[in-house]
């Protein structure tokens, strides 16, 4: 199976997507990649990983640029922007896929990325089956971020 590249509306312009259906699948998933001011996207290595890992475990994928990198439309902010793309993101598959649960993954800065968007999403009434954050940064999570109360959390920290 091949990742399908697509474009998804955001909200300063269009963001460059990969997204993998599995017709057997069994929930889908959000990669967010590492920080963009130090060459992150969605092509980095343990984005591609984690791709495969929730491919091999039966999800749909969808892993995507932030603002200003790739082909994607507008500049990074390093922050909220970011998080406002994942959101537009995630409602984009939440769209195709109303009925499957949702599992979020992020790497460095994508682990922050990744938190925030998971409790925006909690604070809207949906419930995350699962938020994977490898090496997250954390130290961007500020008095604004509320982070996921529930569903199952994996945090690797090499």
């Amino acid at each position: 199976m091949r990742e399908t590249p697509v474009v998804i509306d955001g909200p300063v312009g269009q963001l460059e997507a990969l997204y993998l259906d599995n017709e057997q699948s069994r929930g889908i998933a959000l990669i967010c990649h590492p920080n963009p001011v130090q060459g992150g996207t969605m092509l980095n290595k343990v984005v591609s990983t984690l791709q495969r890992t929730a491919r091999d475990a039966g999800l749909i994928t969808l892993r995507f640029n932030y603002r200003g990198v790739g082909a994607s439309e507008g500049t990074h902010d390093m922050g909220t922007g970011e998080v406002d793309d994942a959101q537009a993101v995630a409602e984009w598959l939440r769209a195709k896929h109303p009925e499957l649960p949702l599992t979020l993954f992020g790497f460095s800065f994508g682990g922050f990325v990744a938190a925030s968007l998971g409790g925006r999403l909690e604070a809207k009434g949906e419930q995350l089956k699962h938020l994977f954050m490898v090496a997250p940064a954390v130290m961007r999570l500020g008095d604004q971020d509320q982070l996921p109360q529930q569903g199952e959390l994996t945090l690797i920290q090499p």
